[in-house]
């Protein structure tokens, strides 16, 4: 799972636009009655449907949010995007410039907004599943929303890590117990989320940018390879 990520400022802000706007439009065309668990008689459908659209809007902010520029050596925070056009004069020397040199925030969001609408899709998700569990028998155990549960349970735990906030293990703790209930009916997969998640919650809160800022540039990093059978140390995913 990786984020979209354009080098290019423009083509990555570009991009940002068009998708929120298109996940807004997608959100508009909805019926009101398959926008509530509760109200609507289908509520699998609607609990998967919501779900899903709440994990959107993580992807798209968590993989736009900016790092604090004190975490950006000094000499990137302004460096130059482009090589400068040619033609040169003759003799001259075209400077070197190296895409992982530029500076990693150019064209992202503040991370104070882009993190807070990441933590309103996730209580968002924990609400579906609130509702769903009372009015559904197996609508929140579908093994199709196991990856947005991992998603969900990957904000939550940034959210552990940073401020040991007691409510934060507690929803993590519903995630890993709707997780356990899939297992029974789909062991492989949803085995293989419970054991990143719970790498998650062992991380040394001292790296949590490696997650918070998608620092590895996919949501199932190498140094996860250990609590993910088949993944390859050497790549991501």
């Amino acid at each position: 799972m990786k984020p979209y990520r354009p080098v290019d400022p423009a083509a990555r802000e570009r991009e940002f636009r068009s998708l929120k706007t298109s996940l807004a439009c997608f959100r508009a065309a909805i019926p009101l009655e398959l926008r509530s668990v509760i109200e609507s008689t289908e509520h699998t459908a609607v609990a998967q449907l919501q779900t899903l659209l709440q994990c959107s809007v993580i992807l798209l902010h968590h993989g736009s949010m900016a790092k604090p520029a004190a975490s950006i050596p000094t000499v990137l925070q302004s460096y130059p995007y482009r090589p400068p056009a040619g033609p040169f004069p003759q003799g001259y020397n075209t400077p070197s410039f190296s895409t992982s040199a530029w500076n990693p925030n150019i064209g992202m969001r503040e991370e104070s907004q882009s993190f807070a609408l990441c933590q309103s899709a996730v209580q968002g998700i924990l609400s579906t599943i609130k509702e769903t569990i009372d009015l559904a028998e197996t609508g929140p155990y579908n093994p199709f929303v196991t990856p947005a549960y991992f998603i969900c349970a990957r904000i939550l735990c940034i959210r552990w890590l940073e401020t040991r906030d007691p409510q934060a293990k507690e929803d993590i703790d519903l995630i890993l117990l709707m997780i356990d209930r899939i297992s029974e009916l789909w062991g492989g997969v949803a085995g293989k989320y419970k054991e990143l998640i719970q790498w998650d919650l062992q991380r040394d809160p001292t790296t949590v940018s490696l997650i918070k800022y998608l620092e590895g540039g996919a949501y199932i990093g190498p140094e996860c390879a250990p609590a993910y059978v088949g993944i390859n140390p050497d790549s991501t995913c």
